[in-house]
């Protein structure tokens, strides 16, 4: 029996005499765990036991019982526990051991929500959008083509299906200049406002005689003080990308993040993400299948569908940090022959963003995974990735490095076009999603 054998049959001899006491035998069963598989003990290989890991935006501190960066986490249970009750325990255990680099949404273009309408009276249908716009042109000002995840994914041309009325940053008094539209919203919007919060505060009575001091919800006393607004207009956003062209999507809630440019000129739903980048790098690096392996591991769920949000998989993503000025080319090229052959395609063959990635799912040849493997081997270049480096490791070792460089003060390089790059223009294309 080889050295190896003898270790892991020492270890499971060993597992067969214990109660299942999580407290009293946990830390010496990680140990003997490390040393059945080769190691002189956890400590040696640079595990640690009981780990800090602070809560982002939170109070508090949460304590691992073992964790190997950028490896494993374990949380041990009791013999006897129903353990699926504990994953989501694990899975915020471990957002929380990646770091999340401090500059992500600060100089460099950040991944934002998409806006919230919070009420049907705030839409329009486009033949009525484009007859008032027709009819008084000024209304293109507060009247936007309205994109949800559903049109990019599942319409053959991803085209918004419906239009929505959006006054910010306008008060009141300005709002009302567009009669029609204020008319409208007033006559469908107000009313639901006024009676949501009138319901609010009748559910906050009692709890505030009770105690004075109590902490209520009053969100919808907040929307019936700015009624002609949608509910969440997302004025972060809206400021972020209104200095381009074109700006990034991807849905929120997707097995394979698709990532594509939409035009200014259109408004994305809240069931989009959106990133503050117009650039054929940050579309290359972000529709690689480099970052893919990291949304897949990073990603939260919406009822067992993999999610997509800024908190677990684009704030933790480490982007490639010397990329030469070569390697930058390669991969916007990369990701522009992606992007041609992605829309030759679909134009071929009359289909949606849906259908074209369904038939990428199933065995045998697809005309997108030679130039995916292509993109890949660009991104593969610009991170200095080794060709049989896993990614996913390289990426978490990555991450590690740069959260403990911005801990020393030191600047890194975070997403987007890097500032090397002095021909900025020539990395911005012009194809997009327009209205």
């Amino acid at each position: 029996m080889s050295e190896v054998a003898d270790r892991l049959k020492a270890f499971i001899d060993y597992g067969a005499t214990l109660k299942g006491d999580e407290k009293g035998e946990a830390q010496v069963f990680l140990d003997r765990l490390f040393i059945g598989f080769g190691h002189a003990g956890y400590k040696e290989a640079g595990a640690t036991l009981e780990d800090r890991i602070k809560k982002d935006g939170k109070k508090g501190t949460v304590f691992p019982d073992l964790v190997w960066k950028p490896r494993v986490l374990i949380e041990m249970k009791k013999r006897g526990e129903k353990l699926h009750l504990h994953y989501q325990q694990a899975f915020d255990y471990w957002l929380h051991a990646v770091p999340k680099r401090l500059d992500q949404n600060a100089e460099h273009g950040g991944c934002y929500q998409g806006q919230t309408h919070g009420h049907d009276g705030f839409l329009l249908e486009p033949t009525e959008a484009k007859a008032l716009i027709k009819k008084e042109p000024q209304y293109s000002h507060v009247i936007w083509p309205f994109l949800i995840a559903d049109d990019l994914i599942g319409e053959i041309n991803s085209k918004p299906s419906r239009y929505v009325i959006d006054f910010h940053p306008r008060d009141q008094l300005e709002a009302q200049r567009f009669k029609t539209a204020y008319n409208r919203v007033k006559a469908k919007v107000l009313p639901d406002r006024q009676e949501a919060a009138d319901e609010e505060e009748k559910r906050n009575r009692p709890l505030l005689k009770a105690n004075p001091e109590a902490h209520v919800n009053v969100h919808h006393a907040n929307f019936l003080k700015r009624w002609w607004l949608m509910s969440y207009p997302r004025a972060d956003m809206i400021e972020a990308i209104s200095k381009f062209k074109r700006y990034l999507v991807c849905g929120q809630v997707t097995k394979r993040p698709i990532f594509d440019f939409v035009s200014i000129k259109i408004r994305p739903n809240a069931a989009l993400n959106v990133f503050a980048h117009d650039d054929d790098y940050s579309f290359g690096i972000l529709q690689s299948g480099i970052h893919w392996l990291w949304f897949t591991e990073r990603c939260s769920t919406l009822t067992e569908r993999p999610r997509y949000t800024s908190n677990t998989v684009f704030d933790s993503f480490p982007w490639p940090q010397a990329p030469t000025g070569k390697a930058i080319r390669k991969v916007a090229d990369a990701g522009n022959a992606f992007r041609k052959l992605r829309s030759d395609q679909r134009a071929k063959h009359n289909i949606s963003f849906r259908d074209l990635y369904r038939v990428l799912d199933n065995p045998g040849d697809h005309p997108l995974m030679k130039t995916q493997e292509k993109l890949d081997e660009a991104v593969r270049c610009a991170y200095g990735m080794a060709a049989s480096a896993d990614p996913l490791t390289f990426l978490l070792d990555l991450n590690l490095k740069l959260a403990e460089k911005e801990a020393a003060g030191e600047s890194i390089v975070g997403p987007g076009l890097p500032a090397s790059v002095k021909d900025r223009k020539s990395f911005v294309t012009k194809d997009c999603v327009t209205p």
